[in-house]
């Protein structure tokens, strides 16, 4: 059965490392150990924003312009089938109106 108590890294530690790490929060003072701790939730919460919320909407987003590219290009392909049909159109009311212009 395994034992409980610190984990080894923390065994592994003398007790002047220990008391040194103490002695360093105490000098930086505890506002700005408080600061790290909030600093580090802060960054655990931006990577759980990240996976959940930013890289679905990114995903959602790059298939909407997808979408609309290939909506787009289907509108242009009409609108050079209309081009051209309009310009036949063009050309046979002038060949009809020469046609029926009086001399």
């Amino acid at each position: 059965m395994a034992e409980s108590g610190p984990p080894a890294w923390m065994q592994a530690m003398t007790e002047e490392t220990r008391q040194n790490i103490v002695d360093g929060f105490f000098r930086l003072g505890v506002p700005c150990v408080v600061l790290a701790a909030v600093l580090w939730m802060c960054r655990e919460a931006a990577f759980a924003v990240h996976t959940s919320v930013v890289i679905p909407v990114v995903k959602g987003h790059t298939e909407y312009l997808e979408a609309t590219r290939q909506a787009l290009t289907g509108i242009e392909k009409t609108q050079q089938q209309q081009a051209v049909t309009m310009e036949r159109i063009a050309k046979g009311q002038d060949e009809i109106r020469d046609l029926v212009k009086p001399k």
